[in-house]
Order: structure tokens, then C-alpha cells, then sequence
């Protein structure tokens, strides 16, 4: 009986990763980014048998997000009220969508592929930390 040959499974890590319309941009690196944060896109418009127009569109960056979906966060460390997470081990948070932390960064990938995020977990010692939240601000301050 003939071996049939099995394809092997290949894995690949993305250091980051976009989707969608973000997916496409291909500008020069840092980006075409407006002054208050919002990545610019050009885009072109056509209609039937219309000369193409110019379309000016601006993606959604981090100054536009004023909360998180908690149905977004799949899981964190440590658990919520948990009192003996070791020091040693890293805090983190999972995402359903696996792009939330590039989903609105403003720039393009650097030559070198790198993108940075949007977002980051910033973890403090309870003690002297507080949060407040001001009428005129949309999201707490820590």
C-alpha cells in the first residue's frame, strides 16, 4: 500500500496584526496622520463611467474611543478581587478580536514591520493610586 504524504501544519507568530480596511494601507511609514491623531486614507471614487474623484477618509484613531465593549476581554490576569497572584508573573488581557490593540493606532507599519499599538496594560501598585473622572473628560484619569 502506497504512503500518501501528509501536509505538515505550519504555524506562523504575528507581532501584530490589522484587518480589514487597515489591512490595505501601504502609506510611507509613520504614516499620513492628521494632527489630532486620525490616520488618513486616500480613497477613489467611481461611479459607472465617471472619471475617478478623490474621496478624503479618515479612520477612527485613540482619541475617538471613550470605553471598551467589556464583552471584547476574553480573559485578564490576574482574576478580578484574586489575592495571592504571584509577583513574578505578568498581568495581561486577552482580546476577542485579535487587531483590538492596532485596531486604531494613527500610523503604517516602519520598514522594518514593526507596528505600535494603541493601547497598553499599565499595572500599578494599589497603594497611592487613584482614579477620577472629570464632567468635561470622557474616560477616568489614573
Amino acid at each position: 500500500m502506497p504512503e500518501t504524504s501528509t501536509p505538515k501544519a505550519i504555524a506562523r507568530l504575528f507581532s501584530w496584526l490589522r484587518q480589514g480596511l487597515h489591512a490595505g494601507i501601504t502609506a510611507a511609514p509613520g504614516g499620513v496622520t492628521a494632527q489630532d491623531g486620525h490616520l488618513a486614507v486616500p480613497i477613489r471614487l467611481r461611479v459607472n463611467n465617471t472619471s475617478p474623484i478623490g474621496v478624503p477618509v479618515r479612520l477612527y484613531g485613540p482619541g475617538d474611543v471613550t470605553g471598551i465593549d467589556p464583552r471584547e476581554v476574553i480573559r485578564t490576569e490576574p482574576h478580578h478581587l484574586l489575592t495571592d497572584f504571584e509577583p513574578n508573573y505578568f498581568a495581561l488581557i486577552e482580546f476577542d478580536r485579535p487587531d483590538f490593540p492596532w485596531l486604531f493606532s494613527p500610523v503604517v507599519a516602519d520598514a522594518a514591520g514593526h507596528l505600535q499599538p494603541w493601547i497598553c496594560l499599565v499595572v500599578v501598585r494599589k497603594a497611592g493610586a487613584s482614579i477620577t473622572a472629570t464632567p468635561h473628560q470622557p474616560l477616568p484619569v489614573l
